[in-house]
């Protein structure tokens, strides 16, 4: 395995490539949402279930802090999302740096 030239704050050494095509899934994604093609429901379906309970505010943007089901690598319980990216304008579901997110209905929160 080679090592990158370059660190990344927050990316564990020698996993930039994965970084990279979170990445391009990230933009992927947005470019579908910018186009009027939100997730699909077969997506929806496959995505972690959020009860959001408040948003943390950071230098740029917010992440969402709830009670998560069906995440691939945490919970079931409560986490703090990665940076969100989209929020459909109903509130049913939101896009992170790494995945997307169902919400659950009734979830209360702001931007």
């Amino acid at each position: 395995m080679r090592h990158s030239p370059y660190t990344a704050p927050g990316i564990p050494v020698d996993s930039e490539e994965d970084d990279i095509e979170t990445l391009e899934r990230l933009t992927a994604d947005l470019r579908r949402y910018a186009a009027g093609n939100g997730p699909t429901g077969a997506e929806l379906a496959a995505a972690p279930l959020l009860r959001v309970v408040a948003t943390q505010p950071d230098m740029s943007t917010l992440r969402l802090i709830g009670n998560v089901s069906g995440h691939p690598h945490c919970g079931p319980g409560n986490i703090v999302t990665s940076r969100i990216y989209a929020v459909d304008r109903c509130g049913t579901w939101a896009r992170s740096y790494s995945r997307l997110y169902t919400i659950a209905p009734f979830s209360r929160w702001q931007q």
